[in-house]
């Protein structure tokens, strides 16, 4: 979290307060959370603002569009060596 939050230059609060769309810096908190803690979508959505686990499943299975082109510019390079690390 406190590196998402340093790269988008958002806080914590930001981060995890819902109802904001499109917010890339959230989407990107998500993915991370989901893909590399084991933590579970309900588990994920009552951290980031008391939502439902299906609300987090978007960003966790669609990571191909946070990790574009036009995300922010600091994480694309270093993503790829983070989803090897996975395996």
């Amino acid at each position: 979290m406190s590196e998402v939050c340093k790269e988008f230059a958002i806080d914590k609060e930001a981060v995890i307060k819902k109802g904001m769309k499109k917010n890339k810096a959230r989407d990107m908190a998500i993915y991370l959370s989901g893909n590399h803690s084991g933590i579970t979508c309900k588990e994920l959505g009552m951290y980031f603002g008391n939502v439902s686990g299906t609300i987090i499943q978007w960003p966790i299975r669609n990571g191909d569009e946070l990790t574009s082109p036009t995300m922010h510019h600091s994480f694309r390079p270093s993503l790829p060596d983070f989803k090897v690390q996975k395996s």
